[in-house]
């Protein structure tokens, strides 16, 4: 019988489909060179699944098939990059001017000296070629300090930077500038953000004012450039027995100074009570005072609630700091009165208080006409207004 041929013009299409044909029946043999291109093949025909394990081999492919183009981003991961072993440990990858990369040690070009090299020391260029120096005075030692004009010498945890200044006679300067100011920032970690700094030193260009800040800024005081010093959201504190010390402005034209040294001021209040069993409106019986160094003054109203017979002395007997000693009466104190519907002779010019030397007492004393002062007598229901100052040790 006679072979017929069939060709392509003569097979409608889809006439074959792939269960029409055997496994293994196309085989390289039966397909020409150049046949099948990209052009015979359907977007994603050819999968992974479709490629024999190692079918695809460098001579499969012909030179500059693959470049950048035809890769994904991520594809190349570094597992397939040359890896170094132990002996390449701390060399870098090295181009080869077309060759394959290969593990190099950098090191000084040869003909290069270092002059009095040893550990730690800093190396600097010199004034002469393949010359270098180690700087006996700028080291940074094992421990990670720096010292700068001393070589190493004591380690301390709290430091890791050291200024010395090797001439004698001399003062150590560190100088830090910049276009609008320079400072240091202390903080309790590296990094350089709000969060990460407590504390700031700088200088301000734009006013010449220094400031020391804390708080990120927010609390501290300012150096002024004409010598005034401004205290931002904060008080300053002294430790006990120490304050403003005005020595500087001298001392008085008559007379001997004792002290220039302002080192308190204090203020408040304190319930008074009296003596001889008279007692007080527990409404009317809280007075205030002030303390400016051992300036004392105290204030108040009083009513009495019991006047415990009528014939007792109206002595406050509590007063907040006691009255200091002195001779020739110069230590005692007088001061203003004013009295509601409290009975007084009637020869009566006025009424003080006074505070007598050494004494934490205030007592109150009617000044009458042509004859002695007599102390005041306690009336149930009135009412006395005073004030006074004094001093204190």
């Amino acid at each position: 019988m006679a072979t017929t041929k069939v060709t392509t013009g003569g097979i409608t299409d889809a006439t074959i489909a792939t269960a029409d044909i055997a496994d293994d029946a196309v085989t390289n043999a039966k397909i020409a060179a150049g046949a099948v291109g990209g052009t015979q093949l359907g977007n994603n025909a050819v999968t992974a699944d479709k490629i024999g394990a190692n079918e695809v081999t460098s001579a499969a492919i012909a030179a500059g098939a693959v470049g950048t183009a035809k890769l994904s981003d991520q594809c190349v991961t570094l597992d397939k990059l040359p890896h170094g072993t132990g002996s390449t440990d701390g060399k870098f990858l090295r181009a080869n001017n077309g060759g394959d990369p290969t593990f190099e040690t950098v090191s000084i070009p040869a003909g290069t000296t270092i002059n009095n090299n040893a550990d730690n020391k800093i190396i600097t260029g010199s004034g002469t070629a393949n010359t270098l120096e180690a700087e006996s005075l700028a080291q940074i030692a094992s421990d990670g300090d720096l010292w700068i004009g001393h070589a190493p010498t004591t380690h301390y945890d709290n430091r890791k930077a050291f200024f010395h200044q090797p001439t004698a006679d001399e003062t150590c300067y560190i100088s830090i500038t910049g276009p609008q100011g320079a400072g240091i920032v202390f903080g309790d970690s590296p990094g350089q953000n709000t969060g990460n700094y407590e504390s700031i030193i700088w200088h301000r260009n734009s006013d010449d004012r220094l400031m020391i800040t804390t708080d990120n800024g927010n609390k501290g005081l300012y150096l002024e450039n004409g010598g005034d010093i401004e205290v931002i959201d904060g008080n300053v504190k002294f430790a006990s027995g120490h304050g403003i010390d005005f020595s500087a402005t001298g001392g008085p034209t008559n007379g001997t100074g004792s002290s220039e040294l302002l080192d308190d001021y204090e203020e408040g209040t304190w319930t008074a009570t009296c003596s001889n069993s008279v007692t007080l409106h527990s409404s009317q019986d809280l007075c205030m005072y002030t303390k400016i160094g051992r300036q004392v003054t105290v204030r108040g109203q009083i009513r009495v609630n019991d006047e415990n017979g009528g014939n007792q002395n109206l002595i406050i007997n509590n007063l907040p700091f006691a009255n200091l000693s002195g001779g020739d009466g110069a230590s005692s104190t007088a001061g203003a009165v004013r009295l509601w519907d409290q009975n007084v002779p009637s020869d009566t010019l006025n009424v003080v208080c006074e505070v007598s030397s050494n004494d934490s007492y205030l007592n109150f004393w009617v000044n009458r006409d042509n004859t002695g002062a007599e102390r005041m007598k306690a009336n149930t229901n009135a009412y006395a207004l005073f004030t006074i100052t004094y001093f204190t040790s």
